[in-house]
């Protein structure tokens, strides 16, 4: 018999006896299922009739109809599978009908369905007992009509049971069908792997039993032949064992080193750790690595070790004295710089022109040297040196090793200078070399930071620096004399700048400030002064022009203003807000009223705008009065804003404020419009033909969409368009009215 029929012929005969028990329970043992459960509903049915009919024949021999319906729906809520529930006399007559409905949040509500308005009930059993008087006369009928639910809940049990002995059939052959398997396969199979384990060990004394000749026979004789080949190659897999552990011991250098360059390391740390995997490595007696200074063509130390390494000093002192003339291989360390490529010296005393290393090295009986070059950009950036009383760093192996290792350096190196230019690009303005926003931001976070951990900091201020004209700079002469600006106007900052002062570009035209009481000045006021005079020295551009540079300067002050960073930048915007209320170079510290300003303004903004919305602005229409005719020549419209108490809000409270901000000058201009063109209809229905002049923002005007809002204004009122006249009363924007198109509303 072989393994395949082993393992199938407990399967077999698990499912011909699953087979067989299922055909025996579906031909002989389930069709009688129904007639069981129809029989035993019935029986059950009459024992609890009978307790019933013995409760109610009293009061039905009395007549207490009140008593017998208080205990038929005590029956009712203990049976509600009861659908139907009678109560007729001798003579048939029902005396008390009482209908159960099942609830319709029950689980089995599908016996229950609609036929038009009426209710259908499927029922499975229908008893009739008669109930007997205190004489054993017959004095009444009980009948009861039980649902088709309990029917089936009977069936359902049945055949629960049905499965469980299917079931438990099923695990008994399942059972049985196990330990013949465990008897005939897995018992070999645990034998076979008992002796791998022991061979692995190293035990061949262990010998398969051949109990059969089937697969598992096949292999256990297979395995005492394996044993016996494992046994004579034990003393070449003992050679492969040395070299694999050679390596192991190379790539785990390996895997160190790029295992510490993933942690983004320093030169410095990168250099330190790197020479300590070496000497784990080559194990030599000593290795320095020394960065190359080609300004100066010399070498600078950067590790030495083993720690403690005797004679550091000189050791460096000898470091430095190395020639690095790379016109000429006078020696061991110029055939590095020139060919880039690991150098070897077996026998170090053979080489000319050691100098001061003859004497070093014999002293501490060092017999061989190798060179590895640090590659950076083409070029040799350091040099390691190893060293050693015996030639094995020359050894192939190993010399290999050095050359993976230091190539490695030498590519963790240019991923740091990558990382850091980079890191410069994301820090720094890249035209003024500044630091830009992010770096402020986190200078400020820092500081806050070191307040709440020390409980103390230092006072400083907060300055936003805004240049004034760069703009006018830019449309006048282009952008490359704007650009001079800004980077003269950069390095003047920075030259002011003193201590632990911060200077950052935070946009175009705006400088951010950190500022450090200053000696005798501790409130920065003749600081900011010669920082302004400075700044406004005269400029020559390339053009031939001569500007002076203006600035605007907002601070807020830590702690005094807040300790947040948005915070401060917040009030030190409120501050230059003010300061460029001045027209020359001025600067403003944050106070409380600014910000309450600011409040207030937004407040009155907001107001503005849902007046607007709601409808709550009014205009009133001032005569235009021809003197000389006496004569009304039509009407301007004036924007009043209703109080509560009746009165109005003063004009210049939110005029300004309205017109410095884009979205509420149009608000109006379009409420405006509608307004006028509302009244002219008005009139001209009435008989009364005028004009009406009203006042458009010139910020409204500029704007691209000022024709279209017209348009649809004047749509929507096409007989008073003419009687329409638009006042401009900003004059300062008169002279950029032609790129609004302004053409187009005299076509209108």
């Amino acid at each position: 018999m072989n393994i395949r029929l082993k393992l199938q012929l407990p399967l077999i005969a698990i499912s011909a006896t699953l087979l067989l028990a299922v055909g025996g329970l579906y031909y002989f043992w389930l069709p009688d299922v129904d007639e069981k459960a129809t029989a035993q509903i019935e029986a059950d049915t009459l024992k609890q009739m009978q307790v019933v009919a013995a409760a109610i024949a009293p009061p039905l021999a009395n007549g207490n109809l009140a008593l017998i319906d208080e205990t038929l729906r005590q029956v009712h809520r203990r049976h509600p599978h009861w659908i139907e529930l009678t109560l007729r006399n001798t003579d048939g007559i029902r005396l008390y009908p009482l209908f159960g409905l099942r609830s319709t949040e029950d689980s089995h509500h599908d016996y229950i369905h609609r036929v038009g308005e009426a209710l259908a009930y499927r029922q499975s059993v229908h008893l009739t007992l008669p109930i007997a008087g205190t004489d054993d006369k017959r004095i009444g009928y009980l009948q009861v009509s039980v649902d088709n639910h309990e029917l089936a809940r009977v069936e359902q049990a049945t055949i629960l049971q049905a499965e469980a002995i299917l079931v438990s059939l099923m695990l008994v052959m399942l059972f049985v069908g196990l330990l013949i398997q465990d008897s005939w396969v897995a018992k070999p199979i645990r034998l076979l792997v008992e002796a791998t384990r022991r061979l692995s060990k190293g035990d061949y004394a262990i010998t398969l039993p051949i109990a059969s000749h089937d697969e598992i026979g096949q292999l256990a004789v297979s395995f005492n032949r394996m044993r016996d080949k494992v046994h004579r190659r034990e003393t070449s897999l003992i050679e492969a064992r040395t070299e694999a552990e050679r390596l192991r011991d190379t790539y785990a250098a390996l895997s160190a080193l790029n295992g510490f360059i993933a942690e983004r390391p320093t030169p410095s740390a990168l250099f330190r750790r790197a020479g300590e995997i070496i000497l784990q490595s080559l194990r030599p007696d000593f290795i320095w690595i020394a960065r190359v200074d080609w300004e100066r063509l010399r070498l600078r130390s950067e590790m030495i070790g083993p720690e403690p390494v005797e004679e550091r000093a000189r050791i460096e002192q000898a470091i430095a004295g190395i020639r690095m003339d790379a016109s000429a291989e006078s020696n061991i360390f110029q055939r590095l710089l020139l060919s880039a490529e690991v150098q070897c010296l077996p026998d170090i005393f053979k080489e000319p022109s050691l100098g001061a290393w003859w004497l070093l090295l014999q002293k501490h009986e060092i017999n061989s040297l190798a060179l590895a070059p640090i590659m950076l950009q083409n070029r040799v950036e350091a040099i390691v040196a190893v060293f050693s009383r015996g030639p094995q760093v020359c050894s192939e192996d190993k010399l290999k090793l050095f050359g993976e290792l230091a190539e490695r350096i030498g590519l963790s190196l240019e991923d740091y200078d990558n990382e850091q230019e980079l890191q410069r690009h994301a820090l720094y303005d890249p035209m003024t070399h500044l630091p830009n926003r992010t770096l402020f931001m986190g200078r400020l976070t820092d500081l806050r930071a070191k307040a709440l951990v020390h409980r103390q900091s230092s006072p400083f201020a907060i300055g936003i620096l805004d240049l004034m004209g760069l703009k006018a700079i830019n449309d006048r002469l282009g952008h490359n004399s704007g650009d001079r600006v800004v980077d003269e106007a950069a390095r003047r900052l920075e030259a002011f700048r003193q201590g632990d002062d911060l200077v950052a570009r935070l946009s175009g035209d705006e400088f951010g400030l950190i500022l450090y009481p200053r000696a005798g000045d501790p409130h920065w006021h003749a600081t900011l002064s010669r920082l302004l005079t400075a700044l406004g020295a005269p400029l020559n551009l390339p053009e031939g022009e001569i500007v002076n540079i203006q600035a605007h300067i907002g601070l807020a002050q830590c702690p005094g203003d807040g300790r947040h960073p948005e915070s401060l930048l917040r009030r030190a915007d409120l501050a230059l807000h003010e300061a460029k209320l001045d027209e020359s170079s001025s600067y403003r510290f944050f106070r409380p009223q600014l910000e309450e300003q600011m409040l207030s303004r937004h407040r009155v903004q907001r107001e503005f705008l849902e007046s607007i919305r709601a409808c709550h602005l009014v205009l009133h229409y001032q005569p235009k009065m021809d003197v000389a005719a006496c004569r009304v020549t039509g009407f301007e419209a004036l924007i009043r804003w209703p109080l509560a108490d009746g009165g109005y809000r003063p004009a210049n409270e939110f005029i300004g404020l309205v017109e410095a901000d884009g979205r509420l000058i149009r608000s109006l201009g379009r409420y405006v419009l509608e307004q006028a063109l509302s009244q002219l209809t008005s009139w001209r229905n009435d008989g009364f033909d005028t004009t009406i002049s009203i006042n458009i923002g010139a910020r409204h005007l500029l704007a691209p969409e000022f024709l279209q809002d017209l348009d649809e204004a004047l749509d929507a009122h096409p007989e008073s368009r003419h009687a329409l006249k638009l006042e401009v009363t900003e004059t300062a924007y008169l002279a950029d009215l032609e790129k609004t198109g302004i053409r187009k509303i005299v076509l209108i």
